[in-house]
């Protein structure tokens, strides 16, 4: 995909229902924003050309496909509404004739199976009232899924479905990010955890390790490192990692824990908190 050609891909995505892009794996400054804005239902305002002051607004409808060796789109707003499927190289290789003909003679076939499918799962298509409260964050996605898997007989497997894709896009999230693997050697250390941490000291506990490991800490203060966290804080269990960030009454300055057992996070977060009991117009104890 030419990095220049913003204007090329906002007419692609308002022209097609459906479109596909092979080998996106260079650094393109607008593709994050670009993709967020179509997850999340964006209008395209332009100028008609030729035209001093009229407007044209388009408003696309598509299903983007993306395949890429090495994806440069790993921002956390934009994994959240990815659908991952990774994928492994081939040990053998059939032609394209055999591998096209051999779908061609099945059509017939998969697409009964299709109808036959979509049929059976309109009887129990009721969106209002079998709609579900979801944690997975593409909750359209999730409700869709498990509508279907009630018409198959299959609602018993999709929280581990879901859960089980939600692994593989916290792995797609953090592989890459030296910060995971900063965290996961911290907390090696029991006295790191149970106890609070400031931005700041991890900005440099995190940086030390970093240092002596040798590899980069792309965060340049503690509030980038900050909200970083925010936004990674509910990847972090997939590696065993539980943080539990706690906001101060008074002042901008949270507090960090971390854990490595689910059931000792589950019991701090469910204590009440002295920040949760004092009123914000109260003074600070001194």
């Amino acid at each position: 995909m030419p990095r220049e050609k913003e204007d090329a891909f906002k007419a692609a995505i308002c022209h097609y229902p459906f479109i596909a892009f092979d080998n996106v794996d260079g650094s393109i400054h607008w593709f994050n924003d670009a993709l967020a804005r179509i997850a999340t239902g964006e209008k395209i305002i332009l100028r008609e050309l030729f035209t001093t002051n009229k407007l044209l607004e388009f408003r696309p409808d598509v299903f983007v496909s993306l395949s890429a060796r090495t994806p440069k789109f790993r921002r956390d707003d934009v994994v959240d509404r990815l659908l991952i499927f990774p994928v492994i190289r081939l040990e053998g290789f059939d032609p394209e004739k055999k591998i096209i003909d051999e779908v061609s003679s099945q059509r017939n076939l998969i697409m009964s199976s299709v109808l036959l499918t979509i049929q059976e799962a309109l009887k129990t298509f009721n969106y209002a009232s079998n709609s579900v409260l979801t944690d997975y964050r593409m909750s359209d996605f999730s409700n869709l899924v498990h509508l279907l898997a009630c018409s198959m007989g299959e609602e018993s497997s999709v929280k581990a479905a879901l859960d089980y894709h939600q692994k593989i896009k916290s792995v797609f999230l953090l592989e890459e990010d030296p910060l995971l693997q900063a965290i996961l050697k911290f907390t090696e250390n029991k006295r790191n955890l149970h106890i609070r941490h400031t931005a700041r000291s991890l900005f440099q506990d995190l940086g030390l390790i970093a240092e002596k490991d040798h590899f980069q800490f792309q965060y340049k203060n503690p509030n980038v490192l900050s909200k970083r966290l925010t936004n990674i804080r509910h990847n972090l269990p997939d590696f065993g990692v539980y943080l539990d960030i706690i906001p101060h009454t008074h002042g901008n300055i949270n507090s960090y824990v971390f854990y490595k057992d689910a059931l000792e996070y589950s019991d701090s977060i469910s204590k009440p908190r002295l920040s949760d009991l004092i009123d914000d117009d109260m003074e600070p104890c001194k």
